[in-house]
């Protein structure tokens, strides 16, 4: 749990959660849109994938990027048990 909640700490790392929750988008997309540079941005994705939050399939040259709902639905059910709500 400790590693995925690093993983979200930074801003733009659950902004490219966030960009590729509903689409599918290229690493030069997101790079773009986050105005990181490529490298920035492949380095991000790859602490995503690392970490199954995000799933990357080739489509000739390029690297397209998915959430992946179920794992962050993990961590938040992770969350759930070692923080339940108060019962007032």
């Amino acid at each position: 749990m400790d590693e995925l909640l690093r993983a979200l700490a930074s801003p733009q790392r659950r902004r490219m959660l966030e960009l590729t929750w509903s689409q599918e988008r290229t690493a030069g997309e997101l790079s773009e849109i986050l105005d990181l540079a490529p490298a920035s941005a492949s380095e991000h994705l790859k602490v995503l994938r690392k970490l199954g939050l995000v799933e990357m399939r080739a489509e000739g040259t390029f690297r397209v990027y998915r959430a992946r709902p179920s794992k962050v639905g993990q961590l938040i059910g992770l969350l759930s048990e070692n923080f339940p709500e108060e019962n007032s």
